[in-house]
């Protein structure tokens, strides 16, 4: 059985890791977020040119479609990464707390 300073050591070690990979998602999820809004505008920019040119051009339509499906995939894959990076995220939290 491991002795009571060895025990602590490897509490500790286990708490620091949880803090490093609680600040890594954080630091991720933030840079995503500040991101994600000028990909968004530059997205709808696109869509609403394209919108204005089916208008004009029925031909455009199959771009417009083709656009509007990558923003919705584009879209779905960082939601899922980003629920992805959410639970780890409480998850190291709570495991740090239990550390610490």
């Amino acid at each position: 059985m491991a002795s009571r300073p060895r025990q602590q050591r490897i509490v500790r070690a286990l708490a620091r890791a949880c803090a490093v990979v609680a600040l890594g998602c954080a630091a991720w999820l933030s840079v995503d977020h500040l991101a994600g809004g000028s990909r968004n505008d530059a997205g709808i920019a696109r869509t609403v040119e394209l919108e204005q040119q089916t208008a004009a051009d029925a031909a455009v339509s199959e771009t417009l479609h083709a656009e509007r499906e990558r923003l919705t995939d584009t879209s779905l894959r960082r939601e899922g990464y980003q629920l992805a990076l959410a639970w780890t995220l409480l998850v190291s939290l709570a495991g740090f707390l239990a550390a610490a």
